[in-house]
């Protein structure tokens, strides 16, 4: 008999604070993301709202995603195009989800995410530091 270990979330400080001030702008942006990381803890890899991140170096050694298809109640006509994006990292192995950042891409003209943010997240041998 196995037993399931369930996924477990963590967010970087940066994340949070992001998060906290979009969240003055975008009121239903916090029930939006449950909605979106009940998804995401079910199938974290496989799901229909997500891209993997390629191109990040060795370092990186987890899969990392980005939330492209993010379904907002502050844009109803957009669906499922509201230009949220969410990043996160993977482990398999700790069953961790890693948020690393939050962005709408409209916002302050930000067109990418913060890739030496999850480069920071590794040791130089690859390991998790977090």
């Amino acid at each position: 008999m196995t037993v399931d270990i369930p996924i477990q979330e963590l967010a970087l400080p940066q994340f949070k604070k992001e998060k906290r001030d979009l969240c003055k702008d975008y009121s239903y942006l916090d029930e939006d993301f449950l909605a979106i990381l009940s998804i995401i803890k079910e199938s974290p890899c496989n799901n229909r709202i997500v891209e993997r991140v390629s191109g990040l170096g060795k370092r990186v050694t987890c899969p990392v995603f980005k939330v492209r298809k993010f379904k907002s109640r502050n844009f109803p006509k957009d669906g499922i195009h509201s230009g949220f994006r969410v990043i996160y990292i993977y482990s398999e192995q700790n069953k961790l989800l890693i948020f690393t950042e939050i962005y709408h891409k409209n916002r302050n003209r930000k067109t990418d995410f913060d890739r030496k943010r999850v480069i920071n997240c590794f040791d130089k041998e690859g390991k998790l530091k977090i």
